[in-house]
């Protein structure tokens, strides 16, 4: 049997289940759904998953990982927005201190536009500082997609910045 086959079969089997567990413990509605799906796909780039001895207990696993690291994320996202909103530009003066502001609201509106996805990736990037290849391991993608995934969010911030 092929890897595909057997997480085919896999999918079918606790697909649902583990669904309803990720919705349950760890996320709000819509959101189960991609976490079941990203930790099959990651499975699926393991490779092996004939040699698991128990791929339920593995699925459960990674799927818990993923919906932790997303509530981190998050938590790390409201934090930044937070600070942004009580950040004084003490010293500046005034005309600069509101030009910044409006800046400051401009990107958190790109932000909070951006598919999941794309957000994740930037704030993995640009807020802890990780590399694009320690993002690309976390999330199971090439290092190619992370390249692509920040060039979106870049050109974003960049057009709405240009557009003051």
């Amino acid at each position: 049997m092929t890897t595909e086959h057997t997480a085919g079969i896999a999918f079918r089997k606790y697909y649902l289940e583990l669904c309803r567990y990720v919705q349950q413990k760890y996320s709000r509605a819509g959101e189960a759904d991609d976490i079941v799906q990203d930790a099959f796909q990651n499975i699926l780039n393991a490779g092996n998953i004939d040699a698991l001895t128990n791929p339920r207990a593995y699925l459960y696993k990674t799927a818990k990982n993923i919906a932790l690291n997303r509530l981190r994320q998050k938590d790390c996202q409201n934090a930044i927005f937070v600070d942004i909103e009580d950040h004084e530009l003490v010293g500046a003066p005034m005309d600069r201190q509101i030009m910044a502001e409006i800046d400051i609201r401009r990107i958190k509106r790109v932000l909070e536009r951006l598919q999941e996805k794309d957000r994740t990736t930037f704030l993995m990037n640009r807020m802890e500082g990780k590399s694009y290849k320690d993002i690309s391991e976390e999330l199971g993608i090439t290092v190619s997609s992370v390249e692509k995934r920040m060039m979106k969010v870049l050109t974003a911030i960049r057009r709405a910045m240009d557009d003051r």
